[in-house]
């Protein structure tokens, strides 16, 4: 008995063990999936999407917009009148002197004298007296003098300062108007660069001056004209020779020296 239940429960019992798999020789008959080439390398040289470029800040665009047209015609509006004033200006220059010709008067140093000069190694005291001719080459303007002040310099430095009273010049005139400048007691440490080079030219008995003049005037044709002028005269050169240590001065030559005039 016992062994006839041993062999019922061995049939009744489950395998605990999963079956062994069956092999088979024969090969699955689905055909193999296609074939998928890799990508050509240009294929990952295309530009990333849009998105990529997203503004975070919401900054507004930048639009570029062309000049309007109102701009444009102010702009040449604005050219063409510079241009015209321009040309105008110098129409207006070339008539004014083909019709009235030269319009500066013509300086010229008639004479130059010192009746004292003395200088020691640390003062200097002189006087100067210079007769100035002034002509007018011009037919059909006069010209009113109504400041006019002068110096007297060596190398630059001044040494006396001079002036003269108004006056007129008619056409083609001519006048000769006398300045008179001093110095007294002029310490050398006021121009101690060029006081030595001064102190040698007067013992040698011979100075070389400068006479400069700065001049408003006017310039009338009747009652309808007029002009401005503002003159810088420079007299350079002069040159005065000494009579003895202790003795005046006077230009070397008795010719006049022209100076140069600047408007």
């Amino acid at each position: 008995m016992g062994g006839a239940a041993t062999d019922d429960q061995s049939k009744q019992a489950p395998n605990p063990y999963p079956s062994p798999p069956i092999y088979s020789n024969s090969y699955p008959t689905h055909p193999p999936p296609p074939y998928q080439p890799y990508p050509p390398p240009y294929a990952f040289a295309a530009p990333p999407p849009a998105a990529y470029y997203s503004n975070p800040h919401n900054y507004p665009p930048v639009v570029y917009q062309e000049p309007t047209t109102g701009h444009l015609t102010f702009a040449k509006f604005l050219l063409t009148t510079m241009t015209f004033l321009l040309v105008g200006a110098c129409v207006m220059s070339f008539l004014t002197w083909l019709i009235f010709g030269s319009l500066t008067p013509d300086f010229s140093v008639k004479s130059l004298s010192v009746p004292s000069f003395n200088v020691s190694d640390s003062l200097l005291t002189a006087a100067w007296d210079v007769n100035v001719t002034v002509k007018n080459s011009n037919e059909k303007l006069d010209v009113f003098f109504e400041r006019l002040e002068g110096v007297i310099v060596y190398e630059d430095t001044v040494l006396g300062l001079a002036d003269t009273d108004p006056f007129h010049l008619s056409p083609k005139g001519e006048v000769v108007f006398e300045m008179k400048a001093s110095t007294n007691n002029l310490q050398q440490e006021s121009f101690a660069e060029s006081y030595r080079g001064l102190v040698e030219d007067r013992r040698r008995g011979r100075v070389s001056f400068g006479v400069r003049m700065a001049a408003d005037a006017t310039l009338r044709s009747g009652t309808l004209w007029r002009r401005q002028l503002r003159l810088r005269v420079f007299c350079e050169d002069l040159e005065v020779k000494f009579d003895g240590p202790m003795g005046p001065g006077k230009l070397e030559d008795g010719t006049q020296k022209e100076c140069l005039i600047y408007v």
